[in-house]
């Protein structure tokens, strides 16, 4: 069976960086560890505004965002720990409500880091 080869990390980071699509990190505590360029374009925060504050600022309200915590521990289409197409609501810096479905998955090194990578796509149509 062929290996398939490895992207290098480098590659992989700034492919992450530049995508169009709403790319968000956060740690265990839910802290934002990364924000990429996407995210900017879209939500319009500046990486110094979001990078270190926790990830319920992209939402409208901390319902909505335990909402999203809750069926990403369920399941929602996927396996625990993991949640496919969630459609929920980020807040834009200037207060739009714009429409996302969510891809995230706990992924963890140790049992001391867990990290939940959010893959987001505006679902607006303008």
């Amino acid at each position: 069976m062929p290996t398939v080869p490895r992207l290098p990390s480098p590659y992989l980071e700034k492919l992450l960086a530049s995508s169009p699509d709403i790319i968000v990190a956060v740690d265990r505590t839910g802290t934002i560890i990364f924000y990429n360029d996407g995210a900017r374009s879209t939500l319009c925060y500046t990486p110094e505004e979001v990078l270190g504050q926790h990830v319920t600022r992209l939402y409208p309200d901390l319902a909505e965002a335990r909402k999203v915590m809750s069926a990403m521990r369920l399941g929602y289409g996927e396996p625990p720990g993991q949640a496919k197409n969630y459609e929920t609501v980020f807040v834009t810096k200037n207060g739009t409500r714009i429409p996302v479905a969510i891809c995230s998955s706990a992924r963890s090194r140790s049992a001391s880091r867990t990290r939940s990578t959010t893959p987001s796509r505006s679902s607006s149509t303008t």
